[in-house]
């Protein structure tokens, strides 16, 4: 089927076939104004040519369907089922409103085949990944997880609802190894985007073990937090259920919640939340369903910081603290200013080796920097290591 063609199916029957439902009263003959589970909110038109467009309120999100696709990490494919690199002789009739798709898709929570099917499809996490590397996960920690990668080695982490009473896959968050940092037209973002949600935004969810011997229950607002807690606090993996927010609680996520209270008693529950105000409200609402719920602070910004710190660091992620991390930068930065004091700054310095060894630890230092700086004073520090990286700057016009 050609593009051309594709842009004339109407749209707004389209999305209701994927889960989003029309919004009666902000509707008119001419357009449609729609929404979803996860509070996206479009409004389509048929224009004169009989071409079905869409936009976003107060955003740059909009065109026809192939824009609506490619904002989203979607594929026209996904949304319609048509091939468009085949010519076929389509029945449009597919997406015309009739009883039996109205009733299907009015259902706010409906789980699209293909999102699943996606997810199903896609690897499983390498040795080596994104949260190995960047965010010094350790990969035992992440084994035997239902963790996916996809082409882009994004990493994916499966995300649930109560659908029937029971708990059931809605889609998955994908954690970008790189993130967006602006529109399609090029508008960049006020916060780069680090997370997509596929499907239906649901509570995430990672479990090794029977679930019948599930003891602790973490919940943080990412998966990289809870999966960083887990490892720093060193609970039994095949005993933990880790869950994750996405950094707000829906009413997916509390009627898990409620689900979850009533299945696990008996269970210990650790609120790995940020270490901010917004955390402490986090774990506020998180009591209201877990009564028991014991809040578990970072040391410094979020598990995942710390962990990272302490693996930089060569520290023991349970002995972390702040005078320990300042001990050590503060140890790095004795070095750096017994360099300097022993070099002139107008000829050829000392031992080139030694030079390359503060380099090191100055891009150990630089590395864990935007983690610390607001907990620790580091204005002194910081002269020694612009000396150090100027020193290097001659020593090299000198090698040169």
């Amino acid at each position: 089927m050609e593009k051309n063609e594709i842009i004339k199916l109407p749209l707004h029957e389209i999305l209701k076939n994927n889960g989003w439902w029309i919004k009666k009263n902000k509707s008119t003959a001419t357009s449609k104004t729609l929404t979803n589970d996860y509070d996206d909110l479009v409004v389509v038109s048929k224009l004169k040519n009989d071409d079905y467009v869409y936009f976003k309120p107060n955003s740059s999100d909009r065109g026809n369907i192939f824009n609506f696709a490619k904002n989203r990490g979607l594929r026209v494919e996904d949304l319609t089922g048509i091939n468009i690199n085949k010519s076929l002789d389509y029945d449009f009739k597919k997406f015309s409103t009739n009883d039996d798709i109205k009733a299907k898709s009015e259902n706010p929570k409906e789980i699209k085949y293909y999102i699943l099917k996606n997810f199903k499809e896609q690897s499983n996490l390498p040795l080596q990944n994104y949260f190995t590397i960047k965010r010094k996960i350790d990969p035992a920690t992440l084994e035997n997880y239902n963790i996916k990668t996809d082409n882009q080695e994004n990493v994916n982490i499966p995300t649930y609802i109560i659908k029937d009473d029971k708990l059931t896959q809605a889609g998955y968050m994908s954690y970008l190894k790189e993130p967006i940092l602006s529109d399609k037209n090029g508008e960049v973002y006020k916060k780069p985007l680090k997370q997509l949600c596929k499907g239906l935004k649901g509570l995430e969810m990672l479990q090794k073990g029977n679930e019948n011997e599930i003891k602790n229950i973490i919940i943080a607002e990412s998966s990289i937090d809870s999966l960083s807690a887990l490892e720093i606090k060193g609970y039994n993996q095949n005993q933990t259920l880790l869950c994750s927010t996405n950094g707000s609680v829906t009413q997916n996520h509390k009627e898990v919640f409620e689900y979850l209270a009533k299945k696990y008693q008996n269970t210990n529950i650790y609120c790995a939340f940020d270490n901010d105000s917004a955390g402490l409200n986090f774990y506020e609402k998180t009591k209201e369903y877990f009564k028991n719920a014991e809040l578990i602070k970072p040391i410094f910004k979020d598990f995942n910081d710390d962990l990272i710190i302490s693996k930089t660091l060569n520290i023991d992620p349970k002995e972390l603290n702040k005078k320990i991390v300042l001990k050590e930068i503060m140890n790095i930065d004795k070095e750096a200013q017994e360099y300097i004091k022993k070099h002139s700054f107008l000829t050829p310095f000392g031992k080139e080796e030694r030079l390359k060894e503060l380099r090191k630890k100055w891009l150990i230092y630089n590395t864990i920097k935007p983690k610390i700086e607001n907990s620790i004073d580091l204005k002194d520090i910081e002269k020694s290591f612009n000396e150090i990286i100027n020193i290097s700057k001659k020593q090299n016009c000198h090698t040169k």
